[in-house]
């Protein structure tokens, strides 16, 4: 159809009212376009989409790291040593142009080497940037608010759908659950493939979903809210024009407002131990993985099934002591582990009810020694601001099926984000 879809990644940070003696925060930027692929379809204004953007963020007062058409070694080398350069409090953009997609729920950006399906879903997820654990790479930085905006593919870039309908849910982007001082911006809905160009692309520089964002990146008084719904619309209307069905999608975990232009956010910066807190905040848990030394590796991915009624659910990634046990060979209860916590906020129009609902999670624990997916169901009680863990199941990578019901859950705190539970060991793997 020639309208391949792309991603653009961008990630900011900040860090507000630093005292003029300690170290000043600085705002960079990490820029990179991917037209011309290997073994993967052509695309055509990639890398023109990052030229623009850049420009944009150097207008904005960023520093801005470029590199254009990398392998993935290119890229991870260049990518280490600006994370290297990173402090906290620093602002930080990270954009990306190109193919992208999903492996069971793994979103993966495809960089000018990632192969085809002929080496199966290992060969591209080795080649491929891991998003989550990319996000978890910057977060753990201690910024104080993040911005994250793809313009990729939402469709597999693989033409033959044979070899795609091998692959496990290749259609796509998953999507995401809110990060704490995150802004999430896709290019498209899901299932929606983002269009590299509307019509002409000898005649067209800029995809349809950058050529609407980048100017409203610019505008002082206009928050990412704003600035993400009114992409959405004239995105939307544009796609319409050509039979097409595009409406970018964006997921909102800072709290309060934030504007790119103007650098300001009311987003507090938590240490990697401290919680979220606050009359509408319930904590529900958290969920790590870990080696048999005890020590963490890269954070699960985790979902909740389906939309809670009375609030909104944000993640956090944290550091926390594992009090629970519950697979692998080596209990590392007693132990500081790195994981995601999840958090539910109240809605204000429900700050006084004394509702009652079951919030159910799935956790997957992609890089132990065995893969697993951990299900659990939470009672989140309004009235008391606490949560409790009443049903849980897992499934391994052979499909091998657990459950259990859960009474014997630890108590909640209240107010402040009630204590779930902790511990998952899978190679292992703690949840609290």
């Amino acid at each position: 159809m020639g309208h391949w879809g792309r991603y653009t990644f961008l990630l900011v940070g900040l860090l507000i009212g630093l005292p003029t003696q300690m170290v000043q925060a600085d705002k960079r930027a990490f820029v990179t376009g991917i037209n011309e692929y290997v073994a993967l379809p052509r695309l055509s204004t990639a890398t023109n989409d990052a030229t623009a953007t850049a420009e944009t963020l150097r207008s904005l007062g960023f520093a801005v790291t470029r590199i254009d058409q990398p392998g993935y070694k290119q890229f991870k080398d260049k990518w280490k040593e600006f994370l290297s350069s990173l402090k906290s409090g620093d602002t930080v953009v990270f954009y990306f142009a190109g193919h992208g997609l999903q492996i069971d729920g793994l979103n993966l950006l495809l960089l000018k080497d990632s192969p085809d399906t002929d080496g199966g879903e290992k060969a591209i997820s080795e080649k491929s940037l891991n998003f989550h654990e990319l996000m978890q790479q910057v977060e753990t930085r201690q910024l104080a608010a993040s911005l994250y905006i793809l313009d990729a593919c939402r469709v597999s870039p693989f033409v033959d759908t044979s070899a795609r309908a091998k692959s496990s849910q290749l259609r796509g982007l998953a999507p995401i659950e809110s990060l704490y001082g995150a802004f999430v911006m896709y290019s498209a809905g899901p299932d929606e493939e983002a269009l590299d160009y509307l019509a002409d692309p000898k005649n067209e520089h800029n995809s349809v979903y950058t050529r609407h964002l980048l100017p409203l990146l610019r505008e002082k008084e206009t928050s990412l809210v704003e600035i993400a719904k009114r992409v959405q619309v004239e995105v939307e209307e544009d796609s319409k024009t050509v039979a097409h069905q595009q409406r970018p999608a964006y997921f909102d975990g800072i709290l309060g407002h934030y504007y790119l232009a103007k650098l300001e956010s009311s987003q507090k910066r938590l240490g990697p131990a401290e919680r979220l807190k606050g009359d509408n905040v319930i904590r529900i848990g958290a969920y790590s993985t870990h080696d048999h030394n005890c020590q963490s590796l890269p954070a699960p991915r985790v979902k909740v099934c389906a939309p809670p009624q009375y609030g909104r659910i944000v993640t956090r990634y944290e550091t926390y002591e594992s009090k629970v046990h519950r697979f692998g060979p080596k209990n590392c209860v007693g132990t500081m582990q790195r994981g995601v916590a999840i958090y539910y906020f109240i809605n204000e129009e429900q700050q006084t009810s004394n509702a009652v609902e079951k919030i159910e999670v799935e956790s997957f624990h992609w890089n132990a020694k065995t893969p697993l997916t951990l299900r659990d169901t939470y009672e989140i009680n309004l009235a008391t601001k606490t949560a409790k863990r009443v049903w849980s199941a897992s499934t391994d990578s052979q499909d091998t099926y657990r459950s259990s019901r859960r009474q014997d859950h630890e108590q909640s705190g209240k107010g402040g984000g009630g204590r779930g539970w902790v511990g998952r060991s899978i190679k292992s793997g703690h949840g609290q």
